[in-house]
């Protein structure tokens, strides 16, 4: 079972992030992940009513690309100066905490990078 998160679980959730020897060295990876209005909270329970795991269901975006053949690489570029901060700003407003890609192209990451794109360890994907 399960219910939503509420102020009396920060103090043993702090606890439990600062015992994780993976999460405590995360940035920003704090109690107030778990209280973010934006995002779905939950603390799931043993049969007993106590607390097993947190979990924060957030909002992103996963972003898919297809490139038209052929298409002027300076145009490409353009295309996403000019279209990135704008998509940032109408995800940001409704909530979404992030943008996902995939890619092999070494060049796409390496502009992306320039957007403030970061490389995200261990994400691991189930289809629903």
């Amino acid at each position: 079972m399960f219910r939503d998160i509420t102020n009396n679980d920060l103090i043993p959730l702090m606890n439990d992030i600062t015992a994780d020897p993976y999460h405590n060295q995360q940035p920003g990876f704090t109690p107030g992940i778990f209280m973010d209005e934006q995002s779905h909270n939950v603390a799931i329970q043993d049969e007993d009513g106590e607390v097993v795991f947190w979990v924060n269901f957030s909002r992103e975006v996963r972003v898919r690309i297809q490139f038209r053949e052929g298409v002027d690489k300076n145009k490409v570029r353009d295309a996403f100066t000019k279209n990135i901060p704008l998509f940032e700003d109408a995800f940001r407003r409704a909530g979404c905490k992030a943008f996902l890609f995939d890619s092999t192209s070494r060049a796409l990451v390496w502009f992306l990078k320039r957007f403030g794109f970061t490389l995200s360890k261990n994400e691991y994907r189930k289809e629903l």
